[in-house]
C-alpha cells in the first residue's frame, strides 16, 4: 500500500448541493447542533448578573473546555440575553479564596441533549481585564 492510498483527498466527489435528495437531507440534519460538553470536565460555580460581588449569585456549571480563547460554556437554570454582564465565582479545589471572572454573555439557547431539560447554554466570553465599575 503506498502512501497515496491512505489520502482521503483522493476519494473527494463533487456533490452538487442543489439536487432535491441533497436539499432533503439537509432539511432532516438542519436541527442537530454541535455540542462539546464533556461530563467529567463540569465545575460547580457562582453566576452573579452584573459586575459586582454584591450582586445575588445564582448557582451554575462551568464545563471547562480548555478552550484558550477566552469563551466559556456555562450551564444554567434561567436565560440570559446576549451582551449581559456576568461575574463568575469559581471555587479552585484546595485553595481557599474564590477566582472572580468577569464576563459578558455571547450567546444564549435551550439545552438539547438528554438529561437538560430547563438547562440553558450559555457562551461567555471572558473580559481581559476587571471592568471600571462607576458608583452611581
Amino acid at each position: 500500500m503506498s502512501r497515496i492510498d491512505l489520502d482521503p483527498t483522493q476519494r473527494l466527489v463533487d456533490v452538487n448541493w442543489d439536487t432535491p435528495e441533497m436539499q432533503d437531507l439537509l432539511r432532516k440534519t438542519e436541527h442537530l447542533h454541535l455540542d462539546n460538553r464533556h461530563l467529567v470536565n463540569k465545575h460547580p460555580i457562582l453566576l452573579r448578573l452584573g459586575w459586582h460581588t454584591s450582586a445575588p449569585s445564582n448557582a451554575a456549571v462551568w464545563v471547562d473546555l480548555s478552550q484558550a480563547d477566552g469563551q466559556r460554556v456555562v450551564l444554567t437554570d434561567f436565560p440570559l440575553e446576549p451582551g449581559d454582564p456576568v461575574m463568575l465565582e469559581i471555587r479552585q479545589t484546595g485553595l481557599q479564596r474564590e477566582n472572580f471572572v468577569y464576563a459578558e454573555v455571547l450567546s444564549c439557547r435551550s439545552g438539547q441533549r438528554v438529561g437538560d431539560n430547563g438547562l440553558f447554554v450559555l457562551v461567555l466570553r471572558d473580559l481581559k481585564r476587571p471592568p471600571l465599575l462607576t458608583s452611581g
